[in-house]
């Protein structure tokens, strides 16, 4: 199991976790990038069979590329959903689906060395997610880092569970912000008055209400950094 190896906990979890919390919030997202990236490349190379399992880091690349393509009903979101399922087919059916149709396999149409990507069952339907919601303006655009950041962080990559967009960055905005808040405001208040009310009030929508809640009644920031800002001034 990946995430009970001594690789996992000092080369990827201590480190991104502490360069993530030293971080300025603009760089944040990019910490989580340069630790998924490594933690998928190193993994896959030892536990998968070598470069090629690897470099199937080029799917989140050209994901992130495709992302930047998705409006609030385009067709083209569909486009991404659809990669997204073929992905999944080829690399996880493709040999049982032929195996089904053909008695004796044709060795053409057989995929004798056939990978596994590292956490394809989870990546893929994050892909999903994220251009259905786009498509049904459920979540903002961002930036690319911030989509990055999202399919690239790797406690989830390969144990679930499978994440939301809105609510993720929503989420780790709100717990280092809610932390900054809360150590500044025992200065002046306890936790538990005034400050807890200044944090609540300056992220309404992160770990305290559901996105359904957000999105009916309360504009949200598009980014990590318009958090931050928010939460300075």
């Amino acid at each position: 199991m990946i995430f009970n190896t001594w690789a996992y906990r000092l080369f990827f979890l201590v480190p991104s976790a502490i360069l993530f919390r030293l971080s300025p919030p603009r760089f944040r997202p990019w910490v989580i990038v340069a630790g998924g990236s490594g933690f998928f490349l190193y993994f896959s190379y030892t536990e998968l069979g070598g470069i090629i399992p690897a470099a199937c880091l080029g799917i989140f690349l050209w994901a992130s590329i495709t992302s930047r393509f998705y409006r609030p009903k385009s067709w083209f979101c569909w486009v991404g959903v659809a990669q997204a399922i073929v992905l999944l087919f080829v690399f996880t059916y493709w040999n049982f689906v032929v195996g089904l149709v053909w008695f004796r396999v044709p060795e053409e149409r057989y995929w004798a060395y056939a990978i596994l990507p590292l956490g394809i069952s989870f990546f893929t339907f994050e892909f999903i997610h994220y251009a259905a919601d786009r498509y049904k303006s459920k979540t903002e655009a961002g930036n690319v880092g911030e989509y990055l950041a999202f399919i690239l962080f790797f406690p989830t990559m390969v144990a679930g569970p499978i994440k939301r967009y809105q609510q993720f960055f929503a989420e780790i905005a709100c717990r280092a912000f809610a932390l900054a808040e809360g150590l500044a405001s025992r200065r002046d208040a306890n936790l538990s008055g005034t400050g807890k009310k200044v944090c609540h009030r300056r992220c309404p929508y992160g770990l305290y209400e559901s996105f359904e809640s957000r999105r009916l009644g309360r504009g949200q920031p598009s980014n990590v950094a318009g958090m931050a800002a928010g939460v300075r001034n």
